[in-house]
């Protein structure tokens, strides 16, 4: 990274917002990730280079015939009005023609140059110079990129770029010194351009400054030869390393949501093919966590979720399933397979239907993209498409968010999916639904978050509604949303639970004093000291079962005064019906899945619930208004607990019945042959609660069928039925399975090391081993409890001898 440009950077955090108000954002501070900034250009300019060499070119012709998929993308381009159509004349104006005109040329001259060589067709040879000599024509330098709605925004350039670059580097060996010479100067020139106005088109590290930076990598990689290629590329690596610092986290989740990541990918994918092809930089090793994040984000029929502001979005892993298949890439998911062999899968298991299938436009760009043809350049058919065997649910906990998940079945009513969302607010596309929640269930989209927009950013309704806690599953304190700690700082997450019988996790944030301020793109981010506090909410997910979800908020006052307390439950696209604490949402077969319901109740200690329309988006231009119910409690301290269970049109409806007071929130859930028992409590104060006797923040049992399972988070005594199970001297998270007398296994989660866990042990006990993540520990049976010392959590076996 140049030492020069990263003072100027450190040193500019005082930046102006679109909207021109002066904000102070610390764009330094955050977990994301860099890669090596010293610009490398191949050792001498070779065309091809950029998406493959000479060598290459007959591999490359002969995938076509690799598989059935492999064929239908080579149909598609070779079938596409961007080799037949004639060239359009430039438009005289700055108007949104322009846009169409350049990407439209842009594809031209790409796809028209790939047909050349997988052809040799002379015609469609000429047809790509002949767009190449007139790149870039037109009004493009009389528009201004800065200016709102302009048809030359820099993200579009950043494209356009790429495209051309691409279109240059396959026919260049072909063109006369005449030709190459003005074809290099058009691209030198946008390549300067681009250069020199890179950090002023937007001082943020947002996606306007990245996709041109990646695009502007592509042509120093391409034009590698001219004098200014190592500084166009050193400016590009910088452009990008300040994005993925800061939008990044080092987990791989991106800050600006699905939308803008994948309309990202648009230029990072080829950029990262360009430059390890070209120079032999491989910067894929420090990617992977940004597409192992797209892995378990995406929902089981390969969804990624619209939070934030983003429509929901397809993953696009085959692009990069060929680029982790080496022994650095092995994956906790499968004993043999690679991270490669799941990205195939995934991507290989996605529902494409609602973007109009694998040749429709999920992309966020339809005038620019060039995704079939990248698709095909990208996609490796030796890649065997493996299926996770494990691991389900997954903790990204650098970053904010959980991902609960019964198994990875596609297309499957049996699978059950939350996303649970808490990443530190960055000021670009941010939405106010930190602690919110979406579920997938039924194969049908269930709880959901709003989604973008009636239509887009500029909508006067994204800044009034869509970005609003109130648009989103999330709680707030007299108006106020949910906020970090700190600026930059995640919202601490705890008490990580992951067996097969229930998994757990527990997050956290404050509410300061704030509202919308619904004239302005971005509402201000604030950071205020303590003492502005309003309070804190300490909100978590439950996974009983692995079947339903139970979600629930322990509600404090800072100060000790009473707060008024809203908690939204949004059920996406169904139809609502109301009875007491009862919602149902029923939904239709739709582009979004099949028939299916959620039943919900929601209880609380003494408040009340309001049923209310909300509009919610999941694909552009499909908005529409929707019931949902919001939860209203007074009170210093107080709780809320949601219980969420996905249903088919056939299935029973569980008996719950609420057993809530002032002091502690809970009830029972009656469903197929056991009882499940739930308590939550602002504080930590001994209730009982129906069979459970704790001073847990939360606490769980289940009995029937044979079963006998507990849970607790935030805990130090946990009874049931009158037999004390576990007692600690400090707070912990345990799931404990004794549903076999003489084998008892679970997990626990510490706060620190050097904990004294005792734990009943069964009657008549003679001796115990106990087992820490397949570690013998020392234990003892001291008056009926099994006493152990740990210093560290995970997996807990016991097992037991009685005379």
């Amino acid at each position: 990274m140049h030492r020069l440009l990263r003072v100027v950077w450190l040193s500019a955090v005082l930046t102006t917002l679109s909207t021109g108000v002066a904000h102070a954002v610390d764009y330094t501070s955050y977990s994301g990730f860099v890669v090596d900034g010293t610009p490398v250009l191949p050792a001498s300019e070779q065309h091809p280079c950029l998406w493959f060499d000479a060598a290459g070119v007959e591999a490359v012709r002969a995938r076509k015939d690799a598989d059935a998929y492999a064929g239908m993308l080579y149909e598609a381009i070779a079938g596409s009005r961007f080799v037949s159509e004639p060239l359009p004349a430039a438009p005289g104006g700055c108007s949104e023609e322009a846009h169409v005109y350049y990407g439209t040329m842009a594809r031209m001259a790409k796809y028209s140059a790939f047909m050349f060589v997988m052809t040799g067709d002379q015609a469609q040879r000429q047809r790509a110079v002949e767009a190449l000599l007139r790149a870039y024509d037109g009004p493009i330098d009389s528009c201004d990129p800065k200016a709102s709605s302009s048809p030359v925004d820099e993200t579009y350039r950043g494209v356009w770029a790429q495209n051309f670059a691409a279109a240059y580097d396959w026919v260049q060996p072909t063109l006369t010194p005449e030709e190459d010479e003005a074809i290099r100067a058009r691209l030198i020139k946008e390549a300067q351009t681009i250069n020199d106005n890179l950090f002023h088109w937007t001082p943020r590290p947002h996606n306007h400054l990245s996709k041109p930076a990646w695009g502007l990598g592509t042509l120093a990689l391409v034009l590698s030869s001219h004098p200014n290629a190592s500084t166009w590329l050193a400016n590009a690596l910088e452009a990008s390393n300040r994005n993925t610092s800061y939008f990044f986290s080092s987990d791989g989740i991106y800050r600006e949501g699905s939308q803008y990541y994948i309309y990202s990918a648009l230029n990072f994918l080829p950029f990262l093919h360009h430059y390890k092809n070209a120079a032999g930089v491989d910067l894929f090793p420090s990617w992977r966590p940004a597409f192992i994040w797209e892995f378990h984000v995406s929902n089981n029929v390969g969804w990624m979720p619209n939070l934030e502001d983003s429509y929901l979005r397809h993953n696009f892993l085959g692009m990069v399933a060929g680029q982790y298949m080496t022994d650095a890439d092995t994956t906790p998911l499968h004993p043999q397979a690679r991270w490669g062999n799941l990205f195939q899968w995934r991507y290989q298991n996605t529902d494409t239907a609602p973007w109009g299938g694998e040749l429709g436009n999920n992309t966020g760009a339809s005038k620019d993209d060039t995704i079939p043809l990248d698709k095909y350049l990208t996609y490796d058919p030796t890649v065997t498409p493996v299926a996770p065997s494990g691991g389900a649910t997954q903790f990204l906990d650098e970053g904010g968010q959980t991902i609960f998940r019964n198994n990875w079945d596609y297309n499957s009513a049996d699978s059950r999916y939350l996303l649970f969302h808490a990443v530190a607010e960055a000021d670009n596309h941010n939405h106010f639904d930190t602690l919110s929640f979406l579920i997938h269930a039924e194969d049908q989209m269930m709880a959901s978050a709003p989604g973008y927009s009636t239509s887009g950013y500029g909508d006067a309704e994204r800044r009034s509604w869509y970005r609003t806690a109130q648009a989103s599953n999330t709680v707030t304190c007299d108006g106020s949303w949910p906020t970090d700690l700190a600026e930059n700082a995640t919202p601490p997450s705890s008490g990580n639970v992951d067996t097969p019988f229930f998994d757990f996790q527990e997050k956290r944030a404050r509410f300061i004093p704030q509202q919308n301020d619904d004239s302005k793109g971005e509402n201000p981010l604030r950071y205020p000291p303590e003492e502005e506090n309003l309070g804190t909410v300490r909100r978590s997910v439950a996974f009983p079962g692995q079947d339903y979800f139970v979600v629930s908020d322990r509600l404090v006052s800072r100060d000790g005064n009473p707060r008024h307390w809203e908690v939204y439950l949004h059920g996406g696209r169904g139809e609502m019906t109301s009875s007491g604490n009862h919602r149902m949402w029923t939904y239709a077969q739709d582009d979004f899945g099949g028939e299916a319901r959620l039943a919900a109740w929601v209880f609380s200690s003494g408040g009340t619930l309001q049923d209310a329309e909300g509009a919610l988006t999941y694909i552009r231009n499909d908005a529409a208004s929707f019931d949902y119910v919001t939860a209203g409690v007074d009170g210093a301290q107080a709780g809320v607990m949601q219980v969420l269970i996905p249903l088919s049109m056939g299935d029973a409806v569980p008996v719950v019945t609420e057993l809530s007071d002032t002091t502690r929130v809970g009830g029972t859930v009656q469903k197929e042959g056991h009882v499940d028992t739930f308590v939550t409590q602002p504080g930590n104060v001994d209730v009982t609660l129906g069979d459970l006797r704790t001073d847990a923040g939360f606490a769980w049992s289940r009995e029937g069928n044979g079963a006998l399972q507990v849970a607790a988070h935030d805990v130090t005594k946990l009874a049931h039925r009158g037999v004390t199970l576990a007692r600690s001297h400090q707070p912990i998270t345990l799931a404990l399975d004794l549903s076999d007398t003489l084998a008892h296994h679970g997990w626990v989660a510490l706060q620190r090391g050097g904990l004294t866990l005792e734990l009943r042990a069964p009657p008549g006990a003679h001796s115990v081993e106990v087992m820490l993540n397949g570690v013998k520990v020392a234990a003892e049976l001291v008056d009926g409890f099994t006493r152990v010392t740990l210093d560290g959590g995970g997996t807990l076996s016991l097992r037991y001898v009685t005379r």
